[in-house]
């Protein structure tokens, strides 16, 4: 269905006969799926949680030839930092 139950989940592909629900996804091998490889496209919308009031937009500048694309990597895989405020963006001059 490309779309996910969960508040704050994305649909991710594995592959072109595989796709999961997650917080984030970072393409490549997975431990825990035998090494196998994800592309991780985000398919259809990410599922938003219903707003509290208020709710909150968070944002992060990321200097792409520093630590800081790993951190954020890693705070997506778990939903931490801005990955938890209710839309966020990272903003970069690197895709």
């Amino acid at each position: 269905s490309k779309c996910c139950k969960d508040a704050g989940r994305q649909c991710y592909e594995k592959n072109a006969g595989w796709a999961s629900c997650s917080v984030g996804c970072v393409a490549g091998p997975r431990k825990e799926d035998d090494g196998a490889n994800w592309t991780c496209r985000e398919l259809g919308p990410r599922t938003h949680a219903a707003w509290g009031t208020p709710s909150l937009y968070c944002f992060s500048v990321v200097q792409p030839t520093s630590y800081e694309p790993g951190l954020l990597k890693a705070q997506q895989g778990t939903g931490a930092g801005i990955f938890a405020c209710d839309v966020y963006s990272v903003l970069s001059t690197e895709r």
